[in-house]
């Protein structure tokens, strides 16, 4: 046991010994490294100087450089200013100069002209009031004749009085009547001085094509109305057959529009009838006998014989009148 101890006891002196070897070399190490240390930041204050002073170069060479920068701008503030005081007052001087040379012709010519005044000779400048063109009055636009028409006859007094659009806007609006007038409720507000749009409402409204379909409906639909003579009746189908059948002849026309008067004949009593008439049918040969064949109703160069004759010859063709007016309407 004695010799157990001897031997541990020797190996413990032995690591302490190599312990110790090694803590005096770990501290040989960090004094070599504490060396090289304070070496290296030797270095770097060396090298922090240097920059130091190269950084206080720097600095005197850019305030050098700024001085001769100020120095060149207030040169050339003061070349700039110098330039224009010589500008100003050559200006002025010619200003001054013109100014004198205006007020001498000025002077002048005033004094010409009272010499003439005073001479009598002063009727020449008398002023005269300015000269206004006479407004030019628009018609009224009630959709019962050619928009076309009526389209250039408003262009050209447009153009007379020298409107603008929206005047023209508004004098369209104002000059329209009857069924014209009712398309001004059928564009909203903003549109309703809009001239363009109000025109673009009248072509869809009343422009050719519209007005043939438009009116051949109101002949289909063409009733004599409870006080309207015989006469009234006629005039309206004539007129509402010469827009929806422009395109026909003559003769197709006429046949056409005695037809559709036939058909809107109401036959009445003949005591109760200012025009009288006999019983019968709507729109038959009786009534329009009755209207043909009064001296009212002839036109020129015809007789009650001739329009008697004529009438029933359309009474023949009725059928065939009727197919044609269908065929037109399709």
């Amino acid at each position: 046991m004695n010799a157990n101890m001897t031997e541990m006891k020797s190996e413990l002196t032995t690591n302490i010994a190599e312990v110790n070897t090694k803590l005096t070399n770990v501290n040989e190490q960090i004094s070599a490294n504490k060396e090289e240390l304070k070496s290296d930041l030797k270095g770097i204050g060396d090298k922090l100087t240097t920059m130091d002073k190269k950084f206080e170069e720097m600095e005197g060479r850019i305030e050098s450089v700024e001085n001769k920068f100020e120095n060149k701008f207030v040169d050339i503030e003061n070349k700039f200013e110098n330039k224009f005081e010589d500008m100003e007052s050559k200006l002025e001087a010619k200003i001054f100069e013109k100014v004198e040379d205006v007020s001498i012709s000025f002077r002048s010519d005033l004094e010409k002209l009272k010499q003439k005044v005073m001479t009598g000779q002063g009727d020449e400048f008398k002023f005269q009031a300015p000269y206004s063109k006479p407004s030019i009055k628009l018609s009224t636009y009630d959709g019962k004749f050619s928009w076309q028409v009526y389209k250039t006859q408003f262009s050209i007094v447009a153009d007379a009085n020298q409107w603008d659009s929206q005047t023209k806007a508004c004098q369209l609006a104002a000059s329209l009547r009857a069924d014209a007038a009712d398309i001004l409720q059928t564009l909203p507000e903003t549109q309703r001085l809009d001239f363009d749009a109000l025109v673009n409402a009248l072509e869809l409204r009343f422009g050719e094509k519209c007005v043939k379909d438009y009116s051949r409906l109101q002949l289909k639909s063409r009733q004599q109305k409870v006080s309207e003579t015989l006469q009234e009746l006629a005039t309206d189908v004539e007129r509402l057959s010469h827009l929806a059948f422009s395109d026909c002849p003559t003769e197709v026309r006429e046949v056409l529009a005695l037809q559709h008067f036939i058909d809107g004949c109401v036959i009445r009593n003949p005591e109760s009838s200012p025009n009288g008439g006999s019983q019968g049918l709507k729109g038959g040969p009786s009534v329009c006998y009755e209207i043909r064949g009064s001296p009212a109703s002839n036109t020129k160069g015809q007789t009650p014989q001739t329009s008697r004759q004529r009438i029933g010859h359309v009474e023949l063709r009725c059928g065939a009148v009727r197919a044609t007016d269908e065929k037109l309407l399709e």
